[in-house]
């Protein structure tokens, strides 16, 4: 207030306001450019909004107290605003050791990792694997960072298997840089007195809901190859898998998608372990298999029965009255049948043989065999497909390339 105000106005606060107003708009003026109401700074009050944690402190909390629980409520609201949550960012994983599993491995990594996380080399050399990777149900990338690393499938496994087939309704984006895959063989399962297996993807196997992307990936002397079939003629399997091998027993289920997971004549159908049902007294149809896994067998006693279908694997067998084998899952093979009065073969899934049946044979999926029948002196399944030496990708799957892609000694059969 100014001195004149208050040593001439009788009401000096009233009169300053209406005397000096003038005077401190033409100061204001002096100083600076009165600016737009639209690009005046403006001032978030925060002080009022305190929430539940800084209610609950209690009403004897202190003024300076208050404001800052405030003020720290601004800063989450803020960092929500602006994606800087720290639940929401991608971390960064890294692989100090070729061994093929344990601490800084790069299966370890994979178990780790969520999704938007990179996994990165900080090591070279090549990783021999005792086993396929674990399948990839997330989005990450998995870089060599110039170290240039070579992950081996020993000559008996595919590394990578991208997604699960669109059995959640989800995308997996997966990218692989910098590295090198060798040696790696997708191989399908053997059918014994049913369909084989179909051997698809020597390196990658894309499913439909997988995108893959490779920048500057070397691929190196890898192979897709069809499972066999072996000729017992009475014989009653379960189809062979993507990876594992039926199993020659009334009423076995099929085999899985992964090497190894092959089926067995005990318990319940199993994971990517193998289709396993034992038969029942009675007519009972086999269960359906699972996601990268055989279907159950059928029972063997009488009557109309079936054996269950399988998911990435084999249909199972069957033995009763008249009687149907298993239908074979993606790449799987049918399971075989063998009844007192009919039976029939079941079909094989995309690229797995057909199951083989004392009168009718099961059909063959894409590429691969019909299975026999007793009328032409055999009820053996037919063989399976092997397709994609390097890379198969499954309908709705995509794989983009970035950079260079070499290819050496790659093929199928």
């Amino acid at each position: 207030m100014c001195r004149t105000c208050i040593t001439v106005h009788r009401n000096p606060r009233l009169r300053h306001r209406a005397h000096c107003a003038g005077v401190q708009s033409a100061n204001d003026a002096s100083r600076s450019p009165a600016l737009p109401r639209s690009l005046r700074p403006r001032l978030f009050v925060t002080t009022r909004l305190r929430p539940p944690s800084c209610l609950s402190i209690g009403q004897t909390s202190l003024r300076l107290g208050a404001r800052r629980c405030a003020a720290l409520a601004s800063v989450a609201v803020m960092a929500s605003f602006f994606g800087l949550s720290g639940a929401a960012r991608a971390a960064t994983l890294v692989v100090t050791s070729t061994a093929d599993s344990g601490a800084g491995s790069l299966r370890g990594e994979i178990v780790s990792a969520t999704s938007g996380d990179t996994i990165l080399f900080q090591v070279s050399g090549t990783i021999t694997l005792l086993s396929e990777l674990p399948i990839i149900t997330k989005n990450i990338t998995i870089d060599g960072n110039g170290n240039n690393p070579t992950i081996s499938g020993a000559g008996t496994y595919r590394p990578f298997f991208i997604g699960d087939a669109g059995t959640t309704g989800s995308t997996y984006s997966v990218t692989l840089k910098s590295l090198t895959i060798a040696n790696a063989v997708a191989q399908g399962g053997a059918g014994l007195g049913s369909g084989a297996g179909a051997g698809l993807g020597g390196a990658v196997f894309v499913s439909s809901n997988g995108a893959l992307t490779l920048s500057n990936v070397a691929v190196s002397n890898t192979q897709a190859k069809g499972g066999g079939v072996v000729d017992n003629f009475g014989e009653v399997g379960g189809g062979g898998g993507m990876g594992g091998k039926s199993y020659p027993l009334t009423p076995a289920g099929g085999g899985g998608l992964f090497v190894g997971s092959d089926a067995n004549s005990s318990g319940t159908a199993g994971g990517s372990s193998g289709g396993v049902h034992n038969g029942g007294s009675g007519p009972q149809t086999g269960g359906a298999g699972g996601f990268a896994s055989g279907g159950g067998g059928g029972s063997s006693g009488g009557g109309p029965v079936a054996g269950g279908a399988g998911g990435f694997g084999g249909g199972g067998a069957n033995a009763g009255g008249a009687t149907t084998g298993g239908s074979g899952g993606y790449g799987g093979g049918g399971g075989s049948a063998a009844g007192l009065s009919t039976s029939t073969g079941g079909a094989g899934g995309f690229g797995g043989g057909g199951g083989g049946g004392i009168t009718a044979a099961g059909s063959g999926g894409f590429g691969a065999g019909n299975g026999g029948s007793g009328g032409t002196g055999s009820n053996s399944g037919g063989g399976g497909l092997g397709a994609g030496g390097a890379i198969f990708v499954q309908s709705g799957g995509t794989v983009a390339v970035q950079g260079d892609l070499s290819n050496a000694l790659t093929h199928s059969r």
